[in-house]
């Protein structure tokens, strides 16, 4: 593997770059931002798969990043909703994306101590590995809609439906997260 290859982490990127400032989240509970949320995914996936063929290949990339996008959006919210705006990073972020690709987080990373959560900070070198398997499972699932592109018809409802899901779990995930106190454990310099 070159320098390139394991420096660079499209999903770890991804998520660096879409950490919301504004959100509304005005006289909306956390299961109603959830419901909206993944209708909003449904929405994008159903729609991006329409287009057929090699025309349908271009739209999957963007599809993929409005789908994380809308996903990194209400974790943010319901965060934002328990007042745990302050304690949001990324690996809280990622923590709740490994939920939802089933894999499992280290419980040097979280810890339950009583009524709090204890979550270690991690450094982007230390989360590398993390986000690379929430990124081959995303690649999985580019395999999918790369061979669905070529009938959109059929698959698009299928897709937008898994999108929905998808986004519904990060969400329920979030809610049970957010609802516990939370300590951010922050690492030494070395460590990151």
């Amino acid at each position: 593997m070159g320098k390139n290859e394991v420096d660079h982490n499209w999903f770890g990127d991804l998520l660096a770059k879409f950490i919301p400032t504004d959100l509304d989240i005005e006289g909306k509970t956390p299961e109603e931002m959830v419901k909206s949320a993944s209708w909003k995914a449904f929405a994008i996936s159903t729609a991006a798969a329409i287009p057929p063929g090699f025309i349908g290949y271009a739209t999957i990339l963007p599809e993929i990043m409005a789908v994380t996008k809308v996903q990194i959006n209400l974790i943010y919210s319901i965060a934002k909703y328990y007042g745990k705006a302050a304690t949001m990073n990324t690996t809280i972020t990622t923590l709740i994306f490994a939920n939802e690709a089933g894999i499992t987080i280290s419980q040097d990373v979280v810890k339950k101590m009583g009524p709090k959560l204890v979550v270690r900070a991690m450094g982007t070198k230390a989360l590398r590995p993390i986000t690379q398997r929430i990124a081959v499972r995303i690649g999985g699932r580019i395999t999918q809609k790369l061979v669905a592109r070529w009938i959109p018809f059929v698959l698009a409802p299928l897709f937008g439906a898994f999108s929905k899901s998808m986004t519904t779990t990060i969400g329920k995930y979030a809610i049970k997260l957010f609802q516990n106190d939370i300590e951010i454990e922050e690492i030494m310099p070395e460590q990151a």
